[in-house]
């Protein structure tokens, strides 16, 4: 087409039943993070505007085409603890995060999404479904003991993949 045309992405496909991007509407309704830690996907999104005269030939990336810059759409969230006192032994054989709304929408950012673009909170709206996020130790029998040296309680690789949102203590 001659006129300017607006490019929107995200990933991953999993979530591709709620996400809707047409001319009027770009956005993902009733997103809700896996109920289980290990299987909460990250997602991405990315927006720019080109036309036809502005995309053709050499971008800054070197080849013809419109720049596509990804930005994370959740909050990565990684507990960590210690125990800098020697008297005391602490174990620990789970980490919880309470009273977190687990269901919201996005509306996909309609500037462009450059390197130095943050999507702002505010993109997330109609945020419900309050719930509780939590992972433990696969064997209780065996916590993990802190010591003076902050480590990651999540047993395992995986981190916390939030919808972010202000929480009242």
């Amino acid at each position: 087409p001659a006129g300017a045309l607006n490019f929107t992405a995200y990933a991953p496909t999993s979530i591709n039943g709620l996400v809707t991007i047409n001319q009027t509407e770009q956005k993902i309704a009733g997103f809700e993070p896996d109920a289980k830690v290990a299987d909460q996907k990250d997602v991405v999104a990315a927006f720019n505007a080109g036309s036809k005269s502005t995309v053709v030939g050499a971008s800054t990336f070197g080849v013809a085409g419109v720049p596509m810059n990804f930005k994370h759409i959740l909050s990565q969230i990684e507990v960590q603890a210690k125990c800098s006192n020697a008297n005391l032994r602490v174990q620990v054989v789970g980490v919880k995060l309470g009273n977190v709304y687990s269901k919201g929408d996005f509306a996909f950012p309609q500037v462009e999404t450059a390197t130095t673009y943050n999507v702002p909170r505010t993109n997330w709206s109609n945020l419900s479904a309050a719930k509780d996020y939590g992972v433990e130790t696969a064997t209780p029998a065996t916590p993990l003991t802190l010591d003076n040296t902050a480590r990651s309680i999540m047993f395992g690789a995986n981190n916390f993949m939030m919808i972010p949102q202000a929480l009242t203590a």
